[in-house]
């Protein structure tokens, strides 16, 4: 996203979709991967943080999907249209 793109509520709803539905399996695999294999291609987006330690043992974080839904249950209320609002010209200041 460009950085004087707007964030339009639909926008946000959209895109916190896709993360709420963002598969995991391909940050399973990124823990199986060798050091020299690529990520090309893999969709690493409900990834937030990970970690190999010298040992080998993996630690992987995932988005917390039920936050997300709260969120997206927020932003679709019709009744909670003005806080929502807020929230999106908050983001572009």
């Amino acid at each position: 996203m460009a950085g004087n793109q707007k964030i339009s509520r639909e926008m946000a709803i959209r895109k916190l979709g896709e993360l709420a539905q963002a598969p995991v399996n391909d940050a399973v695999k990124l823990a199986f991967l060798e050091e020299k294999e690529r990520v090309d291609g893999l969709n690493l987006m409900a990834l937030t943080e990970f970690r190999r330690s010298e040992k080998g043992v993996v630690e992987i974080r995932l988005v917390d999907r039920a936050a997300i839904w709260r969120d997206l249950a927020v932003l679709t209320d019709q009744r909670m249209g003005d806080r929502a609002e807020q929230f999106f010209r908050s983001l572009e200041e």
